[in-house]
């Protein structure tokens, strides 16, 4: 019931098949399983599928069941630090076991491989990856994270964060996963759009704007703004859009509206705010909001 991290190194797509049939053989006889999964890595083969890719590699989970409903897998997710990361399916395929094999002797004759991105700054965070099968068992454990990145273009990568926006090429997957596939998967059609994967409103090109909700949710440190003019009739709004970088801190901030003589005290008070950053994919990313200075009475 409790599965096991294999241990590192992952093996290649080519050599899956035989991990499985190694792992069954090992078993002791008289146990069997009612599932199984295991995983394989296909690396970008070059500088140019890994930019293609959009700084991601391929994943191939084998699922094996008794039972025909637990398939196709629910999904496939990466847990790192309270944070999850669901991983992008690309491709599928039903794969015959044979029943005088180990592998159809201890986990049934039912197995299909599905594809899956995964962005490559995500291995080198401490995590772990697992997968919930479609009826009975949730939180299967694959393996552990990080391995070992052997490609010298991906290791010397000075930026190696996963872009929201980055453009993932079509033709790359489709090369990655028949690269890795030994028979012929199925590509779901991708949705208007795909090509270009974007999350949020992009301002500039590279921020997402978040709601003023969102952004008091991630403040950590405030500073209130000092004003020595005249004493105010009322409390006044300043209204400010705020520009925060992967690291929480104030990179931007422009006048939205708000009395002339308070906007500098309330832009100096922001600039010094802190935030944790905002995620996507787990992935810290660059982020824009509206945010509200009051100035009290």
């Amino acid at each position: 019931q409790e599965a096991a991290a294999p241990q590192a190194p992952i093996p290649a797509p080519a050599q899956l098949d035989q991990a499985i049939e190694e792992f069954a053989r090992g078993v002791p006889a008289g146990i069997t399983a009612d599932r199984y999964a295991a995983f394989a890595v296909e690396m970008p083969k070059d500088e140019a599928e890994y930019k293609a890719l959009s700084k991601q590699a391929l994943v191939v989970v084998a699922a094996l069941a008794k039972d025909a409903s637990e398939l196709p897998l629910k999904r496939v997710y990466l847990e790192q630090d309270q944070c999850t990361l669901e991983l992008s399916l690309v491709a599928s395929q039903r794969r015959k076991v044979r029943a005088d094999s180990a592998a159809g002797k201890l986990m049934g004759k039912h197995r299909m491989d599905a594809y899956y991105l995964i962005p490559l700054s995500a291995w080198r965070t401490p995590g772990t990856l697992l997968a919930d099968f479609a009826a009975h068992r949730k939180e299967f454990i694959l393996g552990k994270f990080p391995q070992e990145i052997k490609e010298e273009f991906i290791r010397n990568d000075v930026e190696p964060g996963f872009d929201p926006f980055g453009p993932v090429k079509q033709e790359a997957v489709r090369t990655i996963v028949k690269r890795a596939a030994p028979g012929k998967p199925e590509f779901p059609e991708p949705p208007r759009g795909a090509g270009v994967r974007s999350v949020g409103i992009p301002v500039g090109g590279s921020w997402i704007a978040i709601s003023s909700g969102v952004a008091t949710g991630l403040l950590l440190h405030k500073v209130e703004p000092s004003y020595t003019g005249e004493q105010l009739n009322a409390d006044t709004e300043v209204v400010l859009q705020v520009f925060i970088g992967k690291d929480g801190t104030v990179k931007y901030v422009y006048p939205r509206s708000g009395p002339a003589p308070l906007v500098g005290p309330a832009i100096e008070a922001v600039r010094q705010w802190r935030y944790r950053p905002y995620l996507v994919d787990c992935q810290p990313v660059q982020v824009n909001a509206v945010v509200t200075v009051v100035f009290r009475r």
